[in-house]
């Protein structure tokens, strides 16, 4: 269903991440992000490419092709974003924080720098954590994604309007 619980990896014939203990949760503070069972996706050892869903997708977008990173030497990691899939809500909206759910994340696996890859939402995120934080961002790829605001103020009137309808 893509967001607060969805499918397990494991029950969609997916691979959960082999480095974590089934149902490992990495603490981010006052939530977690799941670390397995559909919540992240990890394979291979090299640079680190972190692949960001759209919204309201979870990382199980990426399941295909994260052992192709994988094999051609990159570590190749696809969290789901705090509230979606099995990640835990943090009670932050995701466009406006879930670039710092994303550097805690980075910090919990021990990852300096890191190619990011996000599509829609995960691209805006993807870019703020790149505006936010260039030190650890090598590459940013964003397919489809929704742009940050970098000289006004934000969330822009069109995005409290959309919210606010969708609320």
């Amino acid at each position: 269903d893509g967001v607060g619980g969805g499918e397990s990896a494991v029950g969609a014939g997916v691979s959960p991440c082999a480095k974590h203990p089934a149902g490992d949760r990495r603490r981010l503070g006052d939530h977690a992000l799941a670390v397995v069972a559909g919540g992240h996706r990890e394979a291979g050892a090299g640079p680190a490419v972190v692949l960001l869903h759209w919204g309201p997708g979870t990382s199980a977008q990426y399941s295909a092709i994260v052992d192709e990173f994988a094999t051609r030497g990159f570590r190749a990691i696809a969290p789901d974003l705090p509230g979606f899939g099995l990640s835990e809500a943090n009670g932050e909206h995701p466009v406006m924080h879930g670039h710092d759910a994303i550097v805690r994340f980075l910090d919990a696996l021990g990852i300096e720098r890191a190619a990011i890859i996000g599509n829609s939402l995960g691209g805006g995120v993807g870019a703020k954590v790149a505006a936010k934080h260039a030190d650890r961002v090598t590459r940013l790829v964003s397919i489809g994604g929704i742009g940050i605001n970098l000289l006004s103020p934000a969330p822009s009137e069109g995005i409290k309007l959309l919210v606010s309808v969708v609320e």
